[in-house]
């Protein structure tokens, strides 16, 4: 257990975590458009379509970094009455946006570009982009209801 000084020294280095997540879900989106308007690429009719630009780096970077965060971070324990807890969202939300970068959509060129569409098959690794995409989705909703 730990000493009560310690605990309340990590209040802010968890608020510190949830703060640093929160930049990157907002600067995210901004710096593929960025990104897309000034290189050739241009801005893409999805964010998983980034994938297959000169910004792959940046969509995958991100989609990385953000599961650690949204992992590491606790959340609020489960309270009575609650059938989910931060923890577990914040766990499979973490998961499934780390299958988005690892699995991409349907590649323009149908060329094999990732060690995932080579092990799965460059049919079937849009649906588990598609199915992280959803679960990331419906996770961010819960944290809304919850």
């Amino acid at each position: 257990m730990l000493k009560p000084r310690k605990r309340d020294k990590m209040v802010p280095s968890n608020h510190r975590v949830r703060t640093a997540l929160g930049l990157l879900g907002g600067v995210f989106p901004r710096l593929l458009v960025i990104g897309g308007q000034l290189s050739h690429s241009g801005i893409q009719p999805s964010v998983s379509d980034f994938f297959h630009t000169t910004l792959r780096d940046v969509y995958v970077g991100l989609l990385c970094a953000i599961p650690v965060f949204l992992i590491s971070c606790r959340g609020y324990r489960k309270d009575s009455g609650e059938w989910l807890s931060d923890d577990l969202i914040a766990s499979v939300e973490g998961l499934s946006a780390f299958g988005v970068a690892v699995f991409p959509n349907e590649s323009p060129t149908m060329a094999i570009e990732t060690v995932s569409q080579e092990a799965l098959g460059i049919a079937i690794s849009p649906a588990f982009d598609l199915s992280s995409a959803l679960a990331f989705f419906v996770c961010l909703g819960l944290f809304c209801y919850a």
